[in-house]
């Protein structure tokens, strides 16, 4: 089969934390962010940090706030790579395998792991559609080629639906 998540093109795409935290943002909020925790749009962004104020509730956030992204001290362009070699073996990933393609420690490896499965199998209980990864390779099939930002945005809004 192939490789629809293309490592290589994932790292090149998302080099930084930067550039994940922006992608995720963008999912999240489109072009004004919303605060997490009362709803309101009247935010300023911090200029130093990668988050945002609430004026309204006086309480800052990021956009990995109620995502499994949150409170993680795992580079994003870390957990980006691991959801992408995870639903490229589908699902029959080792921990020391990932370990060793991202370069971390392979019980830190085995939790992001586990946290990435617990989410995805609750992705597909509470969803219609499911994460069904069957179906949803053939629907990549089916279309030409999706790029990588596509595919990667698909899942992430599927699994932050969940969250």
């Amino acid at each position: 089969m192939e490789k629809f998540l293309n490592l290589q093109e994932l790292r090149r795409l998302f080099p930084n934390n930067e550039s994940c935290l922006a992608f995720i943002e963008n999912i999240r909020w489109g072009k004004t962010p919303v605060c997490p925790h009362c709803g309101s749009r009247r935010t300023s962004r911090f200029k130093h940090e990668n988050r945002h104020h609430c004026n309204a509730c006086n309480v800052s956030f990021s956009a990995t706030v109620n995502t499994i992204f949150h409170n993680t001290r795992i580079p994003l362009h870390k957990w980006f790579a691991t959801l992408a070699l995870l639903l490229e073996s589908q699902h029959h990933l080792s921990a020391r395998k990932l370990a060793a393609e991202i370069n971390v420690n392979k019980n830190t490896a085995w939790q992001m792991l586990a946290r990435l499965k617990a989410t995805l199998s609750d992705a597909r209980e509470r969803v219609s559609d499911g994460l069904n990864l069957e179906t949803f390779y053939r629907q990549v099939e089916e279309k030409v080629k999706l790029q990588t930002a596509d595919i990667l945005q698909y899942v992430l809004r599927k699994i932050m639906e969940v969250s």
